[in-house]
């Protein structure tokens, strides 16, 4: 047997459900959108000269970071360090004012024999937020990611990227992103 139940719409006349305006609850106000993102395969490799001129770019731009475990640094090549920790995550701050986008690759360290080996070794989740709303959705780096996340800004000020522990283990998360096209 199919039961089909009908959607009572206002007392007024309008296409909203009963329980909304006409029970005194007004709708929500739409949220503008700061930030999207498109996840893309690389095609290839940044290359160190790209990744230090994204340092470069963005380095000045760090305005505040959470070190859950170990420090947020970049490492020779150009590429930002962020190592989440077992209970917290850590993130970092970017002044994106008057940007109108950029890339970012993530990715795993290299990891050792021992760590790839354990299947809980590095994976975590990376979230992009634009003044504070969360851009997309969350995305999973592990060893075997090799995407470009371009990000398109429109008229956000700050860029939080938080990256947590997604399994509860802590094994081998290196987590390291480059910069590129910063415009």
């Amino acid at each position: 047997m199919v039961l089909i139940l009908p959607v009572v719409l206002a007392a007024c006349g309008g296409d909203k459900p009963a329980n909304q305006e006409s029970a005194g609850t007004p709708a929500p106000a739409p949220v503008e959108v700061k930030a999207s993102m498109q996840i893309v395969p690389a095609t290839a490799g940044l290359s160190h000269e790209a990744a230090a001129a994204g340092q470069a770019a963005v380095s000045s731009r760090i305005t505040d970071k959470r070190e859950s475990m170990g420090e947020i640094t970049f490492d020779t090549i150009g590429r930002l360090g962020v190592h989440p920790g077992r209970e917290a995550s850590s993130w970092v701050k970017l002044d994106v004012s008057g940007l109108n986008s950029l890339d970012l690759y993530p990715a795993i360290k290299s990891l050792s024999p021992a760590c790839k080996e354990n299947a809980l070794a590095g994976t975590v989740n990376l979230s992009v937020y634009a003044d504070d709303q969360l851009v997309d959705k969350v995305i999973d780096v592990n060893r075997n990611t090799n995407d470009v996340v371009q990000i398109s800004l429109k008229d956000a000020k700050q860029l939080r990227l938080e990256v947590d522990n997604q399994n509860g283990s802590i094994s081998c998360d290196w987590f390291v992103v480059s910069f590129s096209n910063v415009k």
